[in-house]
């Protein structure tokens, strides 16, 4: 019988650290993204990709603040 039966279909503590850990994990990775990385932008100028590289920035962070708040809205009671 799984955790989450245990509990009469509560979340677990074991669940609830899961879900704390990836939305910290979301959140460190939202900072690094909108961290500049110098060399990386050298890299993405010299080779012609800058545009690329800035769309694609967004579309992640899009992405990733889109399943945080799906994390945060399956939290709420």
């Amino acid at each position: 019988m799984t955790r989450l039966a245990q509990d009469g279909g509560n979340f677990s503590e074991n669940t609830m650290h899961q879900r704390t850990a990836e939305l910290e994990a979301i959140d460190l990775m939202i900072l690094d993204l909108r961290t500049w990385h110098e060399e990386i932008r050298h890299k993405a100028a010299w080779k012609c990709c800058r545009k690329e590289l800035d769309q694609l920035q967004k579309e992640l962070i899009a992405y990733l603040e889109t399943r945080k708040s799906e994390q945060l809205a399956r939290q709420k009671p």
